[in-house]
């Protein structure tokens, strides 16, 4: 999912761009079927010329079982990369890029993996 920045304006000097997802629903059923990695949320962002991948958000470290978990979690990363810090001076550049990977389907019992998240919140630093 593409996300744009909400800010008009330019920024001076960045320091730090932190990204948090809230994750309201994680099932892995598919991925366990399978025994195949679980599902999870990748973070991409925009450093003015390409889309650079950053990394994971880790959900298996707190989703942890083989089922549907409904607790809602935040889970953030920190960007220190000085280009894309630069690149974040123009609101022009300020996109992220959020994606779901391993997400497996098993057909035996029409399984799916499934993440469920609203909220996407980035704070310029």
């Amino acid at each position: 999912m593409f996300f744009k920045s909400p800010w008009d304006g330019d920024f001076g000097l960045i320091y730090n761009i932190t990204v948090k997802v809230e994750v309201d629903s994680y099932n892995p059923e598919a991925s366990v079927e399978l025994e195949t990695n679980d599902p999870e949320l990748y973070l991409e962002i925009y450093n003015g010329s390409e889309w650079i991948e950053i990394e994971e958000f880790n959900l298996n470290e707190t989703y942890i079982g083989d089922g549907l978990n409904n607790t809602n979690v935040n889970f953030s990363l920190s960007i220190n990369d000085s280009t894309i810090l630069t690149a974040w001076q123009s609101s022009s550049n300020q996109d992220i890029r959020i994606k779901g990977i391993y997400m497996d389907y098993y057909t035996d019992f029409i399984i799916s993996n499934i993440i469920v998240y609203y909220n996407v919140f980035w704070t310029i630093i």
